[in-house]
Parts: structure tokens; C-alpha cells; sequence
């Protein structure tokens, strides 16, 4: 369900469980009240509130544009919803995070791709905390995890984060979740899509999105994530591009996601501008997403012919 701008939730009376000490903007992980304030925020779930900070405050917009995005292209993300906290005068992005509470009977727990990698991988981490970390080597480990379709997961991943232009798929912002407390299915599942923030031009301010030239910006945006295993650095195309080479099948999917109408999407660009907060969300921004999405788009439908 889509937000609108009287449907702001105020969050400063929600339990606040943990400080969520993972990347380098302020986050808390809190828990919604029994009585869900909007219809949209589910009573007693664990929702990660990530606040709007320096020069990188845009991104609590683009997290929200994302899960439009996803909406559109039929690909699971985390809701995401703008939030204040009155007490405290700070705004932010309110993400639904996975499982219910440890209290419950069955929740569910997130071990992250660091972990993950640091087991399957001999050389991660031996010249640099998040490296090697390419396509090929998280589709095989999530494999080995016994995680079900990490082919489609992963085509999915980086097809999605070249259309936003995600440069922050590190191994800490992918996951696998497995079901606790429930012995009779103890699997490893791959995560919903999270941590979309570094994306859609959040780092252009109000003074030069009107200067942006587009295919440039584009066409320099890198994934943290290499196609091969030779673990240098390699463009959201370059990394979709290899993908394809040893998975021709994947084709039809990055078809789909970059055809996708973008209704959900389209149709929130057009109302952030009403939210009357700050960070605020201008129309010129919303011209210059709506344009850099286009143009990923036409890339990634390239990238197949």
C-alpha cells in the first residue's frame, strides 16, 4: 500500500528494541504498537527506522521510490514509508524488517551474506573486510546454503539494483532467513531485496539536479558486486552483461523487470512532492528520478541484444 502525505507516522513512542549498528547512517530498529497507527504498518512487527542524515538524506526517499519500483517489476523489497519522530524532530524512512519479535513462538532470524561468504569462501576477507564478492561466488554459496532459485534470486538482485542504480550491494545488505523454533522447516530462504537507499540520485541537491547529464551519470554507475571473480570493480550493465553470458536463461527475467510498467511508481513520484517535510522531495528531483530510471531501463533492454 502506498503512503499519502496526511498518513505520516510518528514513531516516538514505538518500543525502540536495538540500535542497529550495521553501515554508517543512524538506524533503530523499533517495534510497532499492538494498535497499528495507518492500516499499512502492521501491529507488532519489527520495522528498521533509518534516519534522515547530512548529505545523504535523500535516501530515505529512495528507499521509498524502491519499494514503488518493486511493486511495479513484481519483486519482493521491504515496504518502506516516510516517519518522524516528534520528540526527538528528526524524520526518516520507517522499513519493515523481517519476522516478528523473539517472543513469539516462531520468528524469523537473518544471517547475513558476510556471514555467509566468511564460511563458504577460503580468500573473503583476507585482503579486504567485503572482498571477494562477485555474482557467481553468492549464487553458488547461497546454493550450497540450500537456499531454493538463488539463480532467480540473484538475476532479480542485480537486475533491480541496475535499474535504481544501487551502488551498496555489499555482503552485509543481502541475507539469507531460516524459521526458528520451527523444526519441521529449518531452511534457508534468500532475503527480501533491502537496504535500497544509495540509488536514484539521492546525492544530487536541490542546486544541480537541473544539470545533471544523464547518460553520463548512468553510464559511470558501478555495482558493489563483480560478475566475475577477478574481483575488480565493474558497471551495473558490465555485471548484467556477464550474467547473461553464462546464463542466457536469465534473459526473459531482466526483460521483464526492465519492461515492467512503472504505475506504483510513477504514481509516488507524483505525490512526495505534497509530503511538506523535510528532507523535501522537489518536483525537479522527481523529473530527474522518473528520467534516470528511463534511461536504466533502455540499458539494462540493451544489455539483451
Amino acid at each position: 500500500m502506498l503512503q499519502k502525505p496526511d498518513q505520516i507516522i510518528d514513531v516516538s513512542s514505538w518500543l525502540c528494541e536495538s540500535i542497529y549498528p550495521v553501515g554508517a547512517k543512524p538506524k533503530r530498529l523499533l517495534v510497532s504498537p499492538e494498535t497499528s497507527p495507518q492500516s499499512f504498518i502492521r501491529p507488532n512487527r519489527r520495522y528498521l527506522y533509518k534516519i534522515a542524515y547530512g548529505w545523504r538524506c535523500h535516501q530515505v526517499w529512495s528507499e521509498i521510490l524502491a519499494y514503488a519500483l518493486s511493486m511495479d517489476c513484481e519483486i519482493v523489497v521491504p515496504r518502506a514509508y516516510f516517519a518522524v519522530n516528534s520528540e526527538e524532530q528528526n524524520s526518516g524512512v520507517l522499513v519493515e524488517w523481517f519476522g516478528y519479535r523473539p517472543r513469539e513462538k516462531y520468528y524469523q532470524e537473518l544471517t547475513s551474506g558476510h556471514t555467509l561468504l566468511s564460511a563458504y569462501e577460503p580468500s573473503y576477507g583476507a585482503q579486504r573486510e567485503d572482498r571477494p564478492h562477485s555474482l557467481m561466488t553468492n549464487i553458488r554459496a547461497c546454493d550450497v546454503a540450500g537456499c531454493t532459485r538463488p539463480l532467480e534470486w540473484w538475476t532479480q538482485a542485480a537486475t533491480f539494483d541496475a535499474l535504481i542504480g544501487n551502488t551498496d550491494r555489499h555482503p552485509e545488505n543481502w541475507g539469507l532467513l531460516r524459521r526458528v523454533g520451527d523444526l519441521s522447516d529449518a531452511r534457508y530462504r534468500l532475503s527480501p531485496i533491502f537496504d535500497n537507499g544509495t540509488s536514484l540520485g539521492y546525492e544530487f541537491s536541490e542546486n544541480n539536479i537541473s544539470n545533471v547529464d544523464i547518460e553520463a551519470y548512468v553510464s559511470k554507475g558501478c555495482h558493489h558486486m563483480t560478475g566475475d571473480e577477478k574481483n575488480q570493480t565493474q558497471g551495473h550493465f558490465d555485471v548484467i552483461s556477464e550474467l547473461l553470458n553464462l546464463y542466457s536463461k536469465t534473459g526473459e527475467e531482466i526483460y521483464r523487470i526492465a519492461n515492467s510498467k512503472r504505475a506504483c511508481f510513477e504514481q509516488t513520484l507524483a505525490v512526495l512532492p505534497d509530503f511538506k517535510v523535510e528532507p523535501y522531495f522537489s518536483r525537479e528531483r522527481a523529473v530527474l528520478v522518473s528520467s534516470i530510471v528511463d534511461k536504466r531501463a533502455a540499458m539494462l533492454l540493451e544489455c539483451l541484444q
